[in-house]
């Protein structure tokens, strides 16, 4: 046991500095984090200022009729450098006292009805450009996993932790190639790996632009994300 919290340790020991990945600029690279950041802040303020109030009362008015509890889902997650912030979701379970050792499933007899279509347009993230505007996500970048997964995948997979050189994010590279929901097998774990570490080696303000449009074009035509593998000559990470 103590050998294991050893090794999650090491791997949370990750540098604060900028470190742009080999080759690249460190003036330019700065600079699109900076404009990265400058976007999610705009974003966030336009959204949660206009089209937020309007979700948030429709939906929690939804929530708090369909079962008893908050409207609102707050869990503790790791963050950028492996710092725990309290990410929030519209809630789509019912009060349990599991929601934050086991993750949801298919079929999961904890959600309710309103909270598989919550899930299944993932409207149920939307409170999270308050954590965008908190500054513990970015809009873009790897999902958070809740403190239990991430200490468990950490074990699994030698390059888990470097997902948080960056801040997490509302959607990712990762998403948008179909690795969402609940990981089943080695092979979806190691896929958001692939992707998560991909989008971060190669990362460009463009690209994360490419990343929210796609993300957008598929919230409003319902448009089914499909799960791309990864290249068969990847590096393995688990």
């Amino acid at each position: 046991m103590f050998g294991e919290k050893s090794k999650i340790s090491q791997r949370l020991n990750i540098s604060r500095y900028v470190s742009p990945p080999e080759g690249r600029n460190l003036t330019v690279y700065a600079g699109g984090l900076a404009l990265k950041r400058g976007f999610d802040l705009l974003v966030s303020v336009v959204f949660l200022c206009t089209l937020f109030p309007p979700v948030f009362l429709i939906v929690g008015t939804a929530v708090k009729c369909t079962s008893p509890g908050p409207v609102l889902f707050r869990q503790k997650r790791h963050g950028k450098n492996g710092c725990v912030f309290t990410c929030l979701k519209f809630r789509t379970m019912r009060v349990n006292d599991t929601a934050d050792t086991q993750p949801a499933k298919q079929n999961d007899s904890r959600i309710t009805p309103l909270g598989r279509s919550l899930r299944h347009t993932f409207i149920d993230e939307l409170p999270q450009f308050i954590n965008v505007l908190r500054g513990d996500m970015s809009i873009i970048g790897p999902r958070p996993h809740m403190l239990d997964d991430t200490r468990r995948f950490a074990l699994d997979a030698d390059d888990y932790m470097s997902r948080l050189t960056v801040r997490p994010g509302i959607t990712g590279l990762a998403q948008v190639k179909g690795y969402t929901g609940e990981i089943r097998t080695q092979e979806d774990l190691a896929g958001r790996i692939w992707y998560d570490l991909y989008y971060i080696e190669h990362w460009s303000f463009s690209l994360d632009v490419c990343i929210f449009l796609r993300t957008l074009r598929n919230f409003l035509t319902s448009g089914n994300y499909r799960k791309l593998l990864f290249k068969q000559n990847r590096k393995t990470y688990v």
